[in-house]
């Protein structure tokens, strides 16, 4: 059974991951004579971007081992070749996570040895891990804040040469942040990047189920203060950051115009 510790539980995921990457890694070098991963050289950061080799190492195999259907295909030729805003959505076992990671690996081609192009999130660390990425969190530079100008920590050097770099956003599980966050985040890319369009004008793949996990509104920061005590104190909720909506109902999916692609073949 899994166990309840938060870092027991991290663990269990990591060990899993690991076992089914060796369970591919033998099934690869049954079928081609040949067990050889590339692993690519990549910066990390908190939120679960330490195992980024190895899953980049394995994502060359997918043409071979995971094919797409005509849907997914779609998707890919939208966000790789076209070069569109899109959002991929479904429910469990049509392939959303098999698609993101062949979109990665044209991503990988697309930008050879220009990583710093193109950038794999999520809302939570787990997923974020799985992909082989870090938390959208950890990428901004922003951390999980309490307050709007908590975002300006984003204008610190390495966060805003990250920001002046990307050219592709992938975002995944984006059912589980905020609109609230969204916007907040995205006026401050603006700002960086001097561009007006969402995120700056950076690409946006967005991954996931509004069906799924909804974000969780903030009632407590994490200090331990409570919002209504905050505002005892004298902040304006204006002032503050309630990580309030969902991901469609802000300004950034109303402008980026994104493509929906509904994957509906459960596999």
């Amino acid at each position: 059974s899994k166990p309840d510790n938060n870092g027991q539980f991290a663990e269990y995921q990591r060990r899993q991951q690991q076992r089914h990457r060796r369970k591919r890694k033998s099934s690869i070098g049954n079928q081609n004579g040949s067990n050889h991963e590339a692993t690519h050289p990549a910066g990390t950061q908190n939120g679960g971007a330490s195992n980024q080799q190895q899953v980049h190492g394995s994502i060359h195999n997918l043409s071979t081992v995971e094919k797409l259907n005509a849907k997914q295909s779609q998707a890919l030729d939208m966000a790789i070749r076209q070069g569109k805003n899109i959002f991929i959505t479904g429910s469990a076992g049509t392939g959303k996570s098999v698609l993101l990671k062949h979109i990665m690996a044209s991503l990988e081609k697309k930008y050879e040895n220009q990583r710093d192009r193109w950038a794999i999130t999520a809302s939570t660390g787990v997923s974020a891990v799985a992909l082989g990425g870090e938390t959208l969190h950890s990428f901004a530079g922003c951390g999980v804040p309490s307050l709007v100008r908590d975002f300006g920590a984003c204008f610190k050097d390495s966060s805003r040469w990250r920001w002046l770099n990307v050219e592709v956003l992938l975002i995944d599980e984006v059912s589980m942040l905020a609109g609230e966050f969204l916007d907040h985040l995205s006026d401050v890319v603006k700002e960086i990047r001097h561009d007006n369009r969402p995120f700056g004008g950076v690409q946006l793949v967005f991954c996931g189920d509004f069906l799924q996990l909804p974000p969780i509104e903030r009632k407590r920061n994490g200090d331990g203060s409570s919002i209504q005590g905050m505002m005892q104190q004298g902040v304006k909720l204006e002032d503050m950051h309630c990580n309030r909506g969902y991901a469609f109902q802000s300004k950034v999916w109303r402008d980026a115009n994104l493509e929906i692609v509904v994957l509906d073949e459960v596999f």
